[in-house]
């Protein structure tokens, strides 16, 4: 059956209509398919609310009627408004990633890398967050999340959403994560890896990272702090574990 999202009477949504085609010259040939408008899909929530500047953290959005969206896309829209000569002037770009729709009911966007000013990012807190709404003298900084959703436009921008309890309390943080690089040395079997840094969780989530060991082997991670990811290393596991690990989620 083929699906779409264009507006429709409501007497028309949800059932299966014919589809017939009529060529110059000839009759009506009625198609075998059918085809059902249905309503727009619809957002209810999204987490983690938070992501990094550089983009990378994995979004998970619920909703409904999410797999009739042809190609749903995330949109983060930075806006620079600033009032340098009495008259007010602003820019906006907008970044966008490509979603994954994994249900009906699900979907994961990987946020893009968004590129804010340097003296708005000097102006974060002490946390590394950047302020969504941040002013300074005659300039003014704004980000917005939203979502391409074929031709529905109610979720463009969600800071106009008010029945969605999602990006008011959205979190952008500046800090990039760095590894503190050491030699492992010989590794005694059974025993876990260790590697620090700092920032590892600034806007990312454990389920963001991958750990390879020697020929590209997937490590098993454990635990995931700030300043500390722990992982297995796969020359310790049979091929056998790391497909019951990978099955259960474990591998990330």
């Amino acid at each position: 059956a083929v699906v779409s999202t264009l507006p429709a009477p409501a007497a028309l949504i949800g059932t299966p209509r014919r589809v017939a085609v009529r060529f110059p010259g000839y009759e009506w040939v009625e198609l075998a398919d059918t085809f059902t408008y249905t309503g727009n899909p619809q957002l209810q929530f999204i987490q983690p609310l938070e992501t990094n500047v550089i983009g990378g953290t994995t979004l998970t959005i619920a909703g409904e009627l999410l797999d009739v969206i042809e190609e749903p896309q995330l949109t983060l829209t930075v806006v620079h408004t600033h009032n340098a000569t009495g008259t007010i002037q602003g820019d906006s770009t907008e970044y966008n990633s490509i979603c994954t729709v994994m249900s009906s009911n699900s979907m994961q966007c990987p946020t893009p890398k968004i590129d804010v000013p340097q003296k708005f990012l000097n102006a974060t807190g002490d946390d590394g967050k950047v302020i969504k709404d941040i002013p300074l003298a005659d300039e003014s900084l704004a980000i917005y999340i939203g979502f391409r959703l074929d031709g529905v436009r109610s979720y463009s921008n969600l800071s106009d959403t008010k029945d969605l309890l999602c990006c008011h309390d959205f979190t952008f943080y500046q800090t990039v994560p760095r590894v503190s690089f050491k030699e492992f040395g010989e590794h005694v079997p059974y025993t876990l890896i260790h590697i620090t840094g700092s920032g590892f969780l600034a806007g990312f989530h454990p389920s963001d990272y991958n750990v390879s060991v020697g020929g590209g082997w997937v490590a098993a991670i454990r635990d995931v702090t700030d300043n500390e990811i722990i992982c297995l290393p796969p020359d310790e596991l049979t091929l056998e574990q790391l497909q019951t690990e990978a099955a259960d989620g474990d591998l990330s």
